[in-house]
């Protein structure tokens, strides 16, 4: 079974928080908390951040070449047989993808190898750049 987890940048501060998604996006508000005891089928939740909504990327239980965890909404690049792609992360038609925006593809995650991110649409918006 895979892992859930979530990454939400700060509210009003620098940096990311990984955890659980505690509160519903469609209220306006996202909270994750990061320090979670689980006994049972009981949570004792210690710390949790408010983070900002548009923020929230959910982890797709795979790792990049460097053991990094891989988040919807990071930019990586990778390859496909033997063309080199820089693409997005997006759960597209109920999977994880690259979305390759400049050639208009997508490659199943699964599919990819020598995947590496390199960084994310929050905080490194300008590699998007050239994507489009």
């Amino acid at each position: 079974m895979r892992e859930i987890e979530f990454r939400g940048k700060i509210a009003g501060a620098e940096g990311f928080v990984y955890g659980k998604l505690l509160a519903p996006l469609a209220s306006g508000n996202a909270y994750i908390a990061y320090d979670v005891n689980e006994v049972g089928s009981f949570a004792y939740i210690s710390r949790s951040e408010k983070v900002d909504p548009e923020t929230v990327d959910q982890y797709t239980g795979l790792k990049d070449k460097n053991g990094k965890k891989i988040f919807e909404g990071d930019i990586v690049n990778c390859k496909f047989f033997d063309k080199k792609i820089t693409g997005l992360i997006e759960f597209i038609e109920y999977m994880w993808a690259v979305n390759d925006r400049k050639n208009r593809r997508l490659y199943q995650l699964n599919e990819v190898s020598n995947i590496e991110v390199i960084g994310n649409i929050h905080e490194n918006p300008e590699l998007m750049e050239g994507m489009e």
